[in-house]
């Protein structure tokens, strides 16, 4: 009698049910390992209170003594990168940019902020009014001088119109004036009042939008169209009177009816102009804001970074972040190879430094330098390498 093949059966089975036990608890394994990773990775290194540094230079590591100086910052700190990562500065940029990160995870009172000039058009005309804003009191002055000076030239101007240049066309079709050297005094003056007139109005042309930008050069402004005002009660009229005027009214052959003409048109612009000259010697007290039109030329240079704390701003250049380093008889096989060395941190905590110890009568000097071989006996590498940084 034939056995059956039942138990066989089972066992393929069982084995098959085993099989895929495995599978499914090594994959929810997989899943949890996978899901545990990102949490933690998530949970701590994402905040940035655990990242590991393998770099021989310690590139993405700050030093103690930043440390120490984040430990101290009080109140808001904002480092903020304009740069726009060129092909040419793509590697300077992006090392500014890291070092900036490495402050923001390191402190919770430093915020790092990023901003692309060439496509951030928007967040970048926001931050230059955070900036106008912190000078807003400050600069108050200089705009309302800057209205007045704009409203005493457009006098001016009317006054050439309806003074000098009226009289001076009855003149030249006076009958009794001949043609003569008086007649080309006469033309050369008509000419020049031109002259001095367009000069005025380009620079009222110019003035007429200074303010459209989110960062006005105000004290630039202001001196332009205070020059142009004081040029011409101070040089112009008087170069007019002796050039032109007293020649014309010594001259014999001008017939008296147009050297009373001349004298009349001499006696205007003689006459002290009291109001335009108390505006200018007022405006020219006007104090300048230094700090902000400093800041303003700063942003002007390419990929800056910008430290702004609750009462100074301070804008550090891209070039400052760099040095090249001085060729020593070791390097000389390699002095065709400059490879910049990187002052960021060196630069950004100092400045951090001046700002946090303010108690200080004199704000400290901070220098990294990089541990060598030096001999205290015979000085090389370590005190050369201070010695140069403190200079520089």
């Amino acid at each position: 009698m034939a056995k059956r093949s039942t138990p066989i059966t089972e066992t393929q089975s069982s084995r098959r049910v085993k099989y895929g036990l495995n599978v499914l608890v090594a994959v929810l394994a997989a899943i949890a390992i996978v899901v545990l990773i990102n949490w933690i990775g998530y949970r701590y290194l994402r905040s940035g209170s655990t990242r590991w540094d393998f770099t021989s230079t310690r590139q993405y590591s700050l030093s103690p003594l930043t440390a120490k100086v984040l430990e101290r910052t009080k109140g808001e700190v904002k480092l903020v990168t304009l740069m726009d990562a060129g092909e040419e500065t793509f590697e300077d940029t992006r090392r500014a940019r890291d070092l900036v990160d490495e402050y923001d995870r390191a402190s919770e009172s430093v915020t790092a902020i990023h901003i692309n000039p060439a496509i951030e058009t928007g967040k970048l005309d926001e931050f230059r009014r955070s900036i106008h804003d912190r000078f807003a009191d400050e600069l108050a002055q200089l705009s309302i001088g800057i209205e007045d000076v704009r409203l005493e030239i457009e006098k001016a101007i009317k006054q050439i119109d309806e003074v000098h240049l009226e009289t001076l066309a009855k003149i030249l079709v006076h009958p009794d004036l001949k043609p003569n050297r008086d007649t080309l005094l006469l033309r050369d003056l008509d000419r020049f009042l031109k002259s001095t007139r367009k000069s005025l109005e380009d620079e009222l042309r110019n003035a007429e939008h200074y303010d459209d930008t989110p960062l006005p050069r105000y004290g630039a402004t202001l001196i332009a169209l205070l020059t142009q005002l004081d040029r011409l009660d101070r040089q112009i009229y008087p170069a007019l009177i002796k050039n032109v005027i007293t020649p014309l009214k010594e001259s014999p052959t001008l017939s008296d009816n147009v050297k009373n003409e001349v004298l009349l048109l001499g006696d205007v612009m003689a006459k002290p102009q009291t109001e335009r000259l108390e505006l200018v010697k007022r405006l020219k007290k006007v104090n300048a804001v230094p700090a902000y039109e400093q800041i303003v030329t700063q942003l002007a240079l390419p990929n800056p970074v910008v430290i702004m704390a609750e009462k100074q701003v301070v804008v550090l250049p891209i070039h400052e972040l760099f040095r090249k380093p001085v060729n020593t008889p070791a390097d000389a096989a390699d002095a065709g190879i400059q490879n910049k060395h990187f002052l960021g941190e060196e630069r950004i905590t100092a400045i951090l430094a001046r700002m946090t110890y303010k108690e200080l009568a004199h704000p400290p000097m901070v220098v990294f330098c990089r541990v060598g071989t030096g001999l205290a006996t015979k000085p090389s590498r370590d005190y050369t390498q201070l010695i140069e940084r403190m200079q520089n």
